[in-house]
């Protein structure tokens, strides 16, 4: 539960708090008691509490049974104060005569809160009395079963984000290995791709601002140390990981397309609907499903809890009335960082778009959210696809390309068009393999400079891909480096 400190402490963050030895009087002459004095503002004549940053627990008055009043004191002022970060030295095993074995574990209780650090001497006394804590062996399944044990709302709404991520600051500050509840969100950085963040490792603002700790080396320059000491109250020098502002995208939901990717909120999905009588269509044509953007419904009632669906004019389609549900792209279009924070609610009905205010198309709409996430602010099918795709990743140049189109509608399967190609980039995209190539020598003029894209599994120096094209027609093909 707790992290270990150094046994010679020379300085202390903003939030940390020196934990030491004294007597009643306050006459702070030797060991940590002097440190304290010295270095850390306790007060001399001051024996008990808090007064700099340091925290005096009295061990010269009696035996073990008069400190524990004072010790239980202690961690019920720790408990009150979980933004401060409490550094708790042998307390008692100087001066005063007693053995870490005594005195350890009159800080038992102690030692459960995230936010009080302990001595390696005392952690391996404490550990010892918690063994599935140190057991090594199937210590992922208890912690994951803790968290799992945290109640957390049915649907998570950004508000929702809000609360809980103020109520785990501390934890999220510091980085301690403590239960926090099972929440994954996902983000946009400034690369135009998606990411994913587990809760502990994002914090939502007030205002609806997100940051994350990011791990990846290229986020260093755009760490906000300013923020983290604004909301954290702390340098969080021990907490690894850049932090840095995020555009919310989602939070996961616990249901699953028909292809079995997780949805997210402000995914837009095709929904084939169920019958009354809760059966499925005879068939899944393009034409029989509805075009929606998955968010959360709230209501006036606050007894009535969240739930997530896609919310219309007046009613709403719950993803357990879909017979079938196929995820097409995202709400997260037209992004904005100057924008002011929007609420993932509020994307899904420009989605919708019930009445008509956007001045673009369904089919329009529609190409938007399977190219994002993107910040081009006007609609372009061509420039749609090419900038999403050109943003993902660098364009690497590895040598001439071939590859053969076959027209899917030939019943012979006759290859119908040969190209070269001068660039490939290969990417992932929510864990599925994409690849794009730019060519500027086919059989067909049209097909100048156009883009391709599509899935592909890598065979060597072989792609077989099923790709659309930038007209809009599907083709299948083999793409060899030359």
């Amino acid at each position: 539960m707790s992290h270990c400190i150094e046994d010679n402490i020379t300085e202390l963050s903003k939030c940390e708090i020196f934990v030491f030895g004294s007597n009643l009087q306050g006459l702070h002459n030797g060991g940590a008691a002097r440190t304290a004095y010295k270095k850390f503002g306790a007060e001399w004549g001051v024996g008990v509490g808090r007064t700099g940053q340091c925290y005096a627990i009295p061990t010269m008055h009696g035996g073990l049974k008069d400190i524990k009043p004072y010790v239980d004191d202690f961690v019920e002022y720790a408990r009150t104060h979980p933004n401060n970060r409490f550094l708790v030295t042998r307390v008692g095993c100087g001066i005063a005569g007693f053995t870490d074995e005594e005195m350890a574990p009159l800080f038992k209780e102690a030692w459960k809160l995230p936010n009080v650090n302990f001595s390696n001497d005392w952690l391996l006394i404490l550990d010892e009395e918690e063994e599935w804590v140190s057991d090594s062996e199937g210590g992922n399944d208890i912690f994951n079963a803790l968290c799992e044990e945290i109640a957390v709302p049915k649907a998570i709404t950004e508000e929702d984000l809000k609360k809980l991520c103020e109520e785990y600051k501390y934890i999220i500050g510091i980085g301690v290995f403590m239960p926090v509840p099972k929440i994954k969100i996902r983000y946009v950085l400034d690369r135009d791709k998606f990411e994913y963040a587990e809760f502990g490792d994002f914090f939502m603002c007030e205002n609806g601002e997100l940051y994350v700790w990011s791990y990846n080396k290229e986020s260093e320059p755009y760490h906000n140390q300013n923020m983290v000491e604004e909301i954290f109250q702390d340098e969080c020098k021990k907490r690894s990981g850049y932090f840095r502002k995020a555009i919310f995208a989602g939070v996961e939901t616990p249901y699953l397309d028909c292809n079995r990717m997780q949805l997210y909120t402000g995914d837009v999905v095709r929904a084939w609907l169920k019958g009354y009588d809760g059966s499925s269509p005879q068939d899944f044509e393009d034409e029989h499903a509805m075009v929606l953007a998955l968010g959360t419904l709230g209501w006036n009632d606050e007894n009535r809890e969240a739930l997530y669906a896609c919310v219309l004019d007046n009613h709403f389609i719950h993803p357990d009335m879909c017979a079938r549900i196929e995820r097409c792209g995202t709400v997260m279009y037209r992004l904005d960082w100057n924008q002011p924070p929007i609420e993932m609610a509020q994307r899904c009905l420009l989605f919708q778009d019930i009445y008509g205010t956007s001045g673009l198309k369904p089919e329009d709409k529609l190409v938007l959210a399977k190219y994002t996430p993107s910040f081009n602010k006007e609609f372009n099918k061509k420039t749609c696809k090419t900038n999403h795709y050109n943003k993902l990743g660098t364009m690497q140049k590895i040598g001439r390309i071939s590859s053969w189109f076959i027209d899917p509608n030939d019943p012979n399967g006759i290859r119908v068009m040969r190209t070269t190609h001068n660039y490939l980039l290969v990417t992932i995209v929510d864990n599925h393999k994409f690849y794009a190539a730019l060519h500027d020598t086919v059989e067909d003029e049209n097909y100048a400079m156009a883009l391709e894209f599509g899935d592909f599994e890598l065979n060597g120096m072989n792609f077989n891909a099923r790709f659309e094209d930038i007209k809009g027609v599907t083709n299948y093909t083999n793409v060899s480096l030359i």
